[in-house]
């Protein structure tokens, strides 16, 4: 079985692997370059370990090699659009091509990780329930002998207490820790909200003026046109999906403002 984590961090280092690219084409860095290369590496550790915790999931391995395909995909067209870069001739009209089969590359990709999380999610749910069925005729059994030990064992009766306070004690522990998972989940979140903001919006940005640059040499331009389009069109969403993990407004005035907040939307539209 494949751990929900292993994919997260796949794809994080695919996305690194992405802005690394990016950086390079913009700064022609050699240092970036190499460091390019050994997240691409990475890269194919992280696949390789989630085919190996897959391994007895058929229809994980299935998407795995899904999966394995469209990544080296996309690899191969970073490495084609850093070679475009490096090979120092105007390389703007061959780079759109290159990025819009990275695109369709990544979202091939992303629908793979999120059928593969679904799958994760099934057997996760499947194992939760075996547990309680368990747990219910675990609980049946100890009703059971705590039963007959009050009939003919009555001097045991102490003993049983103790372990109906362990039980309670680990229920206790387990609520604690759901508590502290829920937390950790809301900290990670903000985090990478924060991130897309601060980081690729940023960059995102940078390449917005990039391009309004262009447009004023190259007026009429349709490529750079699309292009200022689609950086648009790439800072509104990464400004929504910021938003969708982690509301500002949930740091700033709680749970309740936010609730108020979305009445009033909703009353609104109504």
């Amino acid at each position: 079985m494949c751990s929900i984590p292993s994919i997260d961090h796949f794809s994080s280092t695919v996305g690194r692997a992405g802005r690394l690219r990016a950086e390079y084409i913009d700064s022609g860095n050699p240092a970036v370059l190499s460091r390019q290369r050994e997240t691409a590496a990475e890269v194919r550790a992280a696949l390789s370990t989630i085919q190996r915790l897959t391994a007895d999931n058929v229809s994980q391995q299935a998407n795995c090699q899904k999966l394995a395909q469209l990544t080296e995909n996309r690899l191969r067209l970073m490495d084609q659009a850093m070679d475009l870069k490096r090979s120092g001739k105007p390389t703007l009209e061959a780079q759109v091509p290159v990025n819009r089969e990275m695109m369709a590359a990544a979202d091939s990709g992303e629908t793979v990780i999120r059928s593969m999380e679904e799958d994760e999610q099934r057997l996760l749910s499947e194992r939760q329930k075996r547990e309680s069925a368990s747990f219910v005729i675990v609980g049946a059994l100890l009703l059971g002998s705590m039963f007959l030990a009050f009939l003919f064992f009555l001097l045991h009766h102490q003993s049983i207490m103790d372990q109906v306070r362990e039980r309670v004690h680990a229920e206790n522990a387990q609520r604690n820790l759901s508590a502290r998972l829920l937390t950790i989940q809301d900290e990670e979140r903000r985090r990478f909200a924060r991130e897309l903001h601060d980081s690729v919006g940023q960059h995102l940005a940078a390449i917005k003026m990039g391009v309004s640059m262009l447009e004023r040499k190259l007026a009429g331009d349709p490529i750079v046109k699309d292009c200022l389009k689609l950086a648009d069109d790439a800072i509104a969403e990464t400004r929504t999906i910021s938003h969708l993990l982690h509301p500002p407004l949930l740091d700033e005035a709680g749970m309740s403002a936010i609730m108020a907040t979305a009445c009033l939307r909703m009353s609104s539209r109504a």
